[in-house]
């Protein structure tokens, strides 16, 4: 049980300091390499720069799922490479044929160093939501610490952020799986199964593995869909086979 706990923690330092940054770069190697795309998106730990068709795009939040946009500010450059129009954008969202925008503002940025509001902003997203996927920021590519920024950054923008609310918990919930499958494992191999062969027990390990993650999948989706509480979602594979352990563990004694 000791070593099930260190290997845990392992798993965590693990998800919180390799995977961000692995699933940029798969992400990135994705596009670019195998996809033959245009390199257009400069992530960092908590926001993303595009470069668009009507300008460069910073994005706090882009949205696959919903098809929507939260945060977004568009700096348009002319000749010499120099910022003349700042357009700002609360929150957008795509109808099936243009982008539904609100809470727009739009600068102008003077040759003298002076901002002046823009109170005609003409200004229409050309891209469609296809070309944001890209961007689209997976639960694997935040830390803990830093997806809960994030999702405190969308709920004020009023963005959806129940499909990231599953996997913060979820962070937490799925290191724990080598806690859960000791708890299994050990009155298993006190008591001894029907299975004598070496390859039928292996086989038997690996059949419970598969359940779990079974489970934890399809309580996942249930959480993100809104049907379950997030909370419950990812904490539920842990629960059920937790208690199997404990019950286990119990009838063993």
């Amino acid at each position: 049980l000791a070593a099930a706990l260190l290997i845990s923690g392992l798993i965590f330092l693990w998800n919180e300091r390799v995977v961000p940054y692995a699933s940029q770069r798969a992400q990135d190697i994705n596009e670019v390499e195998i996809k033959r795309q245009p390199f257009k998106r400069l992530t960092g730990r908590r926001r993303i720069w595009y470069r668009g068709l009507a300008g460069f795009y910073y994005i706090k939040h882009a949205s696959a799922k919903q098809k929507a946009l939260a945060g977004l500010t568009v700096y348009q450059v002319g000749p010499g490479f120099r910022p003349y129009r700042v357009i700002e954008v609360d929150h957008a969202t795509w109808n099936g044929k243009a982008w539904r925008l609100k809470g727009v503002h739009a600068y102008l940025l003077r040759t003298d160093g002076t901002v002046v509001d823009d109170p005609t902003p003409d200004f229409h997203i050309p891209e469609s939501p296809e070309d944001f996927l890209s961007i689209h920021r997976q639960a694997e590519e935040f830390s803990y610490a830093a997806l809960r920024r994030h999702i405190r950054d969308l709920r004020r923008k009023g963005a959806h952020a129940d499909e990231y609310l599953v996997d913060l918990h979820l962070k937490l919930a799925v290191p724990l799986i080598s806690l859960v499958m000791v708890m299994i494992g050990i009155p298993l191999a006190a008591k001894g199964t029907r299975t004598t062969s070496v390859a039928g027990a292996v086989a038997f390990g690996l059949s419970i593995g598969f359940s779990y993650f079974v489970v934890l999948a399809f309580a996942r989706a249930l959480g993100q869909s809104g049907a379950i509480d997030p909370l419950l979602a990812a904490w539920t594979a842990n629960g059920i086979f937790g208690l199997v352990g404990l019950f286990l563990l119990l009838g063993a004694e």
